[in-house]
């Protein structure tokens, strides 16, 4: 795969939820012949539960983007939307956006409105890439980018939010207060194969204010002092000017450059970046 593979708008992780880039029960192989050193580059790969998997000395063994259907074909996502503090269900409004309709001007889907679990189902194509513009009267609005390699999803998989008061609280944890009025803010989650977070990772965006601070969550709690994820994969960036930013993830034992995400920011919305084995350029 391409050492920049550049994702508009790719899905993600907010802090502190479940949901992970690296879907277990997307297929990318039927047989271990699938798996091959011609295929994948690697040798010794065999074909578990629809992945390549080899040693776990490598955590990264998936590496590489799985098959698309071709043709493209009907596939529903379905989403819960849960408080981040609370795990209480939230009520929102959740638009399905192309990725390159920054504004969300023409919506793909919806806009459809979380039932009383914050249960949302959503219909799109496989390979779609773009996001989900989710707003909410209680709770900060939040972009969250979905993965070119998309699949059908039976078990819903939670998003938690944030509201601005947590936010703000996140803020003073990491020693930096968020500005909710002139910029926009990034949960950062990573993922290893199949789907396990990444520890060990660090983070650096191309476009920064003289406000913005880089935090890992360690044990949970975010600290400035790290530079690199703990087992938990999570960091984020409070305070990033509004537009385009791009997202490099490095290995901090190697130095490797792992790979890069490209994501859009609002002022005073949360944009959730999940990066997952399947996006590592090796």
């Amino acid at each position: 795969m391409p050492t920049d593979r550049v994702l508009a708008l790719g899905a993600l992780v907010m802090l502190g939820g479940c949901s992970a880039l690296f879907d277990a029960d997307r297929a990318q192989c039927s047989s271990d012949e699938d798996c091959s050193a011609e295929i994948t580059g690697q040798s010794g790969l065999t074909c578990v539960s629809g992945l390549c998997t080899g040693s776990t000395d490598d955590q990264w063994y998936c590496a590489g983007r799985p098959e698309l259907p071709s043709p493209p074909v009907p596939i529903t996502l379905h989403r819960a939307f849960v408080d981040l503090q609370t795990g209480a269900p939230v009520q929102v409004e959740v638009r399905v956006c192309n990725g390159l309709d920054a504004t969300c001007a023409s919506p793909a889907f919806g806009p459809v409105t979380s039932d009383a679990n914050g249960l949302v189902a959503l219909e799109i194509t496989s390979g779609f890439e773009g996001f989900l513009q989710v707003t909410s009267e209680t709770h900060l609005p939040n972009i969250i980018v979905l993965s070119p390699a998309a699949v059908s999803e039976t078990t819903p998989s939670p998003q938690p939010q944030v509201t601005a008061e947590g936010y703000a609280q996140l803020g003073v944890a990491a020693g930096t207060p968020p500005d909710l009025a002139n910029a926009g803010h990034a949960f950062i989650g990573i993922f290893a194969c199949p789907g396990e977070s990444a520890a060990g990772v660090s983070f650096e965006v191309d476009r920064t204010l003289s406000t913005t601070a880089r935090y890992y969550l360690q044990a949970g709690v975010p600290s400035l002092s790290l530079d690199r994820t703990d087992p938990s994969g999570r960091a984020g960036f409070v305070n990033l000017p509004e537009g385009i930013v791009t997202l490099t993830a490095t290995d901090s034992a190697s130095g490797e450059m792992l790979g890069r995400v490209a994501f859009l920011t609002r002022r005073g919305w949360i944009t959730s970046v999940g990066f997952g084995g399947d996006d590592v350029s090796r």
